[in-house]
């Protein structure tokens, strides 16, 4: 079944119309990060980063979200997009030098998006790379499994420990597909109900978060003394689709 499927999707993909993207954000991380198109998160500890708003440190050809010591605590950088961006693609590239109780994490979230909001919970993590592991994890969220119905979504994918990783995820009406290092490691296909996929174009807007977390009840204490950790990011490019389907400018 599966060999048959696989020809379907080929044949398919032949008579499809090639998507057409514009590029609207390359590569922002080195021009200003609390200005433009990228915000400092300021919020305390939560569910996802202890402490996060330490603003990053730029570099010429790539930013670095770390986690600190600070005395007897830590603090870690995270920082998101201003905007919310509709159907289109996202590329980027990262690293990480990760440790005991530390997550780094690419992700992508609706908006209005809480866990009390079951209907606007769709989130996408293109990764999350936990520890010092070999694999980082992809998972997708939405409505039915926050109201604990279903299970989210998840696979584990290995990275280059030590060297950079390409992440891409695309969206739009068809499909949320992700890829690591070229790779189709997620894909969710639109099956028409909203408890499942983002069927209307509004719950399909994500704002793109990159935070070096730290810190949940599935990990470890962090160690305060391996303490500077940190998730390189570079090349950065984000894509809106276009209406005629792909040009990048």
């Amino acid at each position: 079944m599966n060999i048959f499927r696989r020809i379907w999707q080929w044949l398919r993909g032949l008579f499809r119309k090639r998507k057409k993207y514009k590029l609207i954000i390359d590569d922002p991380l080195i021009i200003g990060l609390d200005d433009g198109a990228w915000q400092v998160v300021t919020t305390r500890y939560s569910s996802w980063c202890a402490n996060a708003g330490r603003i990053p440190v730029a570099f010429i050809t790539f930013t670095r979200l770390d986690c600190v010591r600070d005395g007897n605590e830590y603090r870690c950088a995270a920082i998101k997009t201003r905007e919310a961006y509709g159907d289109g693609k996202l590329e980027v590239e990262a690293r990480f030098k990760g440790g005991k109780g530390t997550w780094p994490a690419i992700w992508m979230n609706h908006p209005d998006g809480s866990r009390d909001n079951f209907a606007t919970y769709y989130e996408v993590d293109l990764s999350e790379y936990y520890e010092t592991r070999d694999n980082t994890d992809t998972s997708y969220h939405f409505p039915a499994s926050m109201r604990k119905e279903e299970n989210f979504r998840h696979t584990a994918t290995p990275v280059i420990k030590d060297g950079w990783n390409k992440f891409e995820c695309s969206w739009d009406d068809e499909a949320i597909v992700v890829r690591i290092n070229g790779k189709v490691v997620m894909r969710i296909d639109n099956d028409g109900d909203r408890d499942h996929y983002p069927t209307r174009a509004e719950d399909r807007t994500f704002q793109v978060i990159l935070s070096m977390q730290a810190g949940n009840d599935y990990l470890q204490e962090v160690e305060l003394d391996e303490l500077p950790l940190w998730m390189d990011v570079r090349n950065f490019k984000l894509y809106k689709l276009t209406d005629n389907g792909s040009e990048r400018v």
